[in-house]
């Protein structure tokens, strides 16, 4: 499985009534709301045995699955 969707399916996880491609916005649609980013956040790191940086959870980082493999994983050899 690759990054892409192994985020998907986090995102799934966590908000399970709504469909969601590597494009859907989730900030600003409302998918995810501050809490549900959080989750996200944690399960991310335990996922990937990461440290996600705090410079780097910014909304814009987390609009979409895309864009968290993009800027978030970004170097991350999982």
């Amino acid at each position: 499985m690759d990054k892409v969707e192994l985020v998907l399916k986090i995102v799934a996880q966590i908000c399970p009534f709504v469909q969601i491609g590597p494009e859907t916005e989730l900030i600003d649609s409302g998918i995810l709301t501050s809490v549900d980013l959080f989750d996200l956040i944690t399960e991310l790191e335990t996922e990937f045995d990461i440290r996600i940086d705090e410079q780097l959870i910014e909304a814009e980082n987390f609009a979409t699955v895309k864009k968290i493999v993009e800027v978030v994983l970004q170097g991350d050899d999982c």
